[in-house]
């Protein structure tokens, strides 16, 4: 009975260094050696500063390399490797919508693809005008814009303006927030001040810096797109 165990047991333990060594034969199989994965496998490297010893400083020894080599771009307060692949992206999809339509089989590509080529052309195109006129007469629907009409300042109301374009379902929020909460059994008028585009740390220290102007200038040109006078 005991070789009989014994002999159990050495069955047992060859079964499982068979199966053992099987798994780790498998493993090593489906190691990923593919040109994404050597590229990732590589950014990974070049992100980490190997010179550092991660239990002094672990940080460090994961991104010392990103930040060492690493410079923010222009028009930037913060970057971060996220950014740097949502930047590729963005590069390729405006190469793939560029070019898409060149393409041998554009036509026979889905309507809502082709539809999608065509508002990015017409949103890149700083010729197309069309939507400004129509833009225009929402404003004046909504009672005119001061920018663009200087007869309106005396009778003009920002209140009566953004009533106007919550009525017609359309974006408002540009001088004040309006909403409605729920805040049984009473009902909420919340109002906020407008969400600018820029960070209030930033516009705060006003058009000296880069960022500001940039900022000034954009919203100058949209104001002069829609019929303002830059001179005035």
């Amino acid at each position: 009975i005991a070789l009989v165990f014994l002999l159990l047991c050495i069955f047992g333990l060859l079964v499982f260094w068979k199966q053992r060594q099987s798994n780790i034969s498998g493993f090593q199989l489906h190691v990923c050696l593919s040109e994404s994965c050597n590229y990732t496998a590589q950014r990974f490297l070049e992100n980490m500063e190997s010179g550092v010893q991660p239990c002094d400083d672990f940080y460090q020894f994961a991104c010392g390399g990103f930040l060492n080599k690493t410079v923010l771009p222009s028009g930037k307060r913060t970057t971060s490797v996220v950014d740097e692949l949502e930047d590729k992206v963005h590069e390729e999809l405006d190469f793939i919508l560029k070019n898409l339509s060149l393409h041998v089989e554009y036509d026979s590509l889905p309507k809502p693809y082709r539809d999608l080529v065509s508002l990015y052309s017409l949103c890149m195109d700083d010729n197309y005008t069309s939507g400004v006129s129509e833009a225009q007469k929402l404003f004046q629907e909504a009672g005119g814009w001061p920018l663009l009409d200087h007869k309106l300042p005396d009778k003009w109301t920002f209140q009566e303006t953004e009533k106007s374009f919550q009525k017609n379902c359309l974006p408002g929020g540009s001088l004040l927030e309006l909403s409605l909460e729920l805040e049984y059994p009473d009902v909420a008028l919340t109002v906020r001040k407008p969400k600018l585009m820029l960070p209030e740390d930033l516009l705060a220290k006003g058009a000296s810096n880069p960022g500001v102007t940039r900022y000034i200038s954009y919203m100058t040109d949209i104001a002069v797109m829609y019929g303002a006078d830059k001179e005035e």
